[in-house]
């Protein structure tokens, strides 16, 4: 005797407004403000759904990893007031990026020295007659 085959019945596709409230939760959205505890000047909201405080010092190679190896959780922003994302493995990998720049988790007790800032220009220009290469 040859088994019959199971059918699973097939889910309806999912109404614009279905897909909209699911993606809803991953929108990114941040205000400047300050930190209650310690008044130094902070992004707070939401990365991918998860409610983040950011701090707003951008940070070199070496702040990032200090960043890293003190378990902060490290984030890049593609151009000043654009997208920001959470800097997964991949992402540290490749390096700093060319166009934005990094930030940390804000934590309190935590001072960035100055060695660790990145003071490099977000958007590199062409300086007149002088060659770029």
């Amino acid at each position: 005797m040859i088994p019959m085959a199971t059918h699973k019945p097939r889910r309806p596709a999912k109404t614009a407004e279905q897909r909209w409230a699911e993606a809803e939760h991953l929108i990114t959205r941040l205000v400047k403000t300050t930190c209650r505890k310690c008044l130094r000047p902070i992004l707070s909201g939401h990365v991918s759904g998860e409610p983040t405080k950011i701090e707003r010092v951008r940070l070199n190679r070496q702040g990032e990893l200090a960043a890293l190896l003190l378990g902060m959780k490290t984030f890049e922003q593609t151009a000043p007031g654009g997208h920001i994302h959470r800097r997964r493995g991949y992402h540290i990998g490749l390096g700093m990026p060319k166009y934005g720049y990094v930030m940390a988790e804000h934590r309190c007790e935590h001072r960035w020295p100055a060695a660790q800032f990145d003071l490099r220009e977000i958007f590199p220009s062409h300086q007149g007659d002088r060659c770029p290469f």
